[in-house]
């Protein structure tokens, strides 16, 4: 994973790539709610543009579910917005939640 040669790039349009190599292992095999989990909150939908109120809802609950980071390390200082289950692995009318990510994992 990673290296130094970002000769011609190109990322991957499913999701997101470590082409640095700067996450462990661990954190990039983290598929599903993690373990810092403290709370969700309903997703409309797999829309990214949250309203006010999802967001201070996020906030509230105030710690990342993968690494349990209490500082989102946004400019906003508001939490990233997750969506769970990934809508890749949604089956029929199951619905998803949002849990709180931070920016960068721990």
């Amino acid at each position: 994973m990673g290296g130094e040669n970002l000769y011609r790039f190109a990322p991957n349009t499913q999701s997101w790539v470590d082409f640095l190599g700067l996450f462990t292992l661990e954190q990039l095999l983290t598929v599903g709610i993690g373990p810092f989990e403290e709370g969700s909150i309903p997703a409309r939908g797999p829309e990214r543009n949250f309203t006010q109120e999802e967001r201070k809802k996020l906030n509230k609950i105030g710690i990342c579910h993968t690494c349990g980071a209490t500082d989102p390390g946004t400019k906003t200082g508001n939490f990233v917005g997750d969506h769970q289950a990934n809508i890749g692995l949604l089956r029929g009318n199951e619905s998803q939640d949002l849990y709180p990510q931070c920016l960068f994992l721990k």
